[in-house]
């Protein structure tokens, strides 16, 4: 078994918590993937640049995280597209290719759609549960609790996520990660 995990970071980016969370990873080497939410990308275009250029993925979590199972296919189209405009915006014309649902929320018809636009829908299998405030170490438990060979691991861009996040990345090297 290839003992690889992928961390994956949900909403923002927010200046308070993208920063610390950019900085742990690039003090440690590690590349993550961020699903945005186009209207923080619009209001932090650097933030975004700066995910790129340290050689993280950038995926599309629509423009204004509804749930899409609450949308007709054309507003489900218009959250996409008004996302991957914002990122284009925000790089010069890099766009994504990666795509996660707010809340995991989908149908087949939803997941068709996003299909036919060209998008992956990047599932996750680990999750931290730090969507909501909590505890940095009860965040690291509930990780390392989970994690197994090729987990897909869904943090979030929140406080207690940026606090955890050295302990976390230590444990889960020490584990052979």
């Amino acid at each position: 078994d290839l003992m690889e995990v992928a961390l994956t970071f949900d909403d923002g980016p927010k200046r308070e918590t993208a920063e610390p969370i950019l900085d742990v990873l690039k003090q440690r080497g590690v590349q993550a993937t961020f699903f945005v939410v186009g209207r923080f990308a619009e209001e932090n275009p650097d933030l975004i640049r700066r995910m790129m250029a340290e050689g993280h993925e950038v995926g599309n979590h629509t423009m204004t995280h509804p749930r899409l199972t609450m949308l007709d296919e054309t507003g489900v189209r218009d959250e996409l597209e008004s996302c991957e405009m914002a990122v284009r915006e925000a790089t010069g014309g890099v766009g994504m290719h990666l795509f996660r649902p707010p809340g995991m929320q989908y149908t087949e018809s939803i997941l068709r759609t996003i299909q036919d636009m060209g998008y992956v829908t990047v599932h996750w299998n680990v999750v931290a549960g730090d969507y909501e405030p909590v505890a940095p170490q009860v965040v690291t438990d509930r990780v390392l609790r989970q994690t197994v060979p090729g987990s897909v691991i869904l943090l979030h861009l929140s406080p207690d996520t940026a606090k955890a996040l050295p302990v976390m990345l230590d444990a889960l090297t020490e584990r052979g990660y």
